[in-house]
């Protein structure tokens, strides 16, 4: 039984794992289902650091400024959605996703996490681990270079910047887990336990 119920977990776990890392980076929708957000059109200055650099060639000076000596060039565009706009990246709705790296880390194949007891009971669970190694991005608005921020900084971040839990799985995600766990639990458990040992069957 301990066996069929980890499998079960294993395999809807990395299933709804799946549905959820589309609905968030793919479709752009919150734990709601709703908009996660939209991206800012205010005025802003942008640098050449801020740019991906694969675009870097995107990157056409509107005007210069002078620090500790050396000429700074700057961008001023209509907000991160035209800044994503020019690199040709998706900017009609909020995606989380300009590296590309937090979807990478987000795409990880759920695994089995460390298990932990409680009341004598031992209880384990499958998902994956965001973490702030190997930062990436880039800070915004700023006149010096920052410094790049890791993933889990980054959900932190976006869960306050857009006001929802980006961590939160929706409810249809959360039916649907039930629901294959159940099935594949059932499945494994009736096609491996003799009848005779099934309560309410027994001699």
């Amino acid at each position: 039984m301990k066996q069929a119920s980890e499998q079960a977990l294993k395999t809807s776990a990395q299933m709804v794992h799946k549905q959820y890392v589309e609905r968030i980076f793919d479709t752009g929708l919150d734990h709601k289902e709703q908009p996660i957000g939209k991206y800012s059109t205010r005025r802003t200055t942008f640098y050449r650091w801020n740019f991906l650099p694969s675009k870097l060639n995107k990157f056409k000076p509107t005007g210069y400024y002078t620090s500790k000596g050396k000429v700074v060039p700057y961008m001023v565009l209509n907000g991160y959605k035209e800044l994503k706009s020019i690199q040709g990246l998706n900017s009609s709705f909020v995606d989380l996703t300009y590296t590309g790296s937090l979807k990478k880390d987000f795409s990880q194949v759920p695994k089995r996490l460390n298990s932990r007891t409680y009341q004598g009971y031992s209880f384990f669970a499958y998902g994956i681990k965001i973490e702030d190694n190997n930062p990436t991005s880039p800070g915004w608005d700023t006149p010096s270079k920052p410094k790049a921020i890791g993933n889990a900084s980054k959900v932190v971040k976006n869960t306050s910047r857009f006001r929802t839990p980006i961590g939160k799985h929706s409810v249809r995600e959360e039916y649907a887990f039930i629901s294959s766990f159940n099935r594949i639990l059932n499945r494994l458990v009736f096609r491996d336990t003799p009848i005779s040992q099934i309560e309410g069957f027994g001699g």
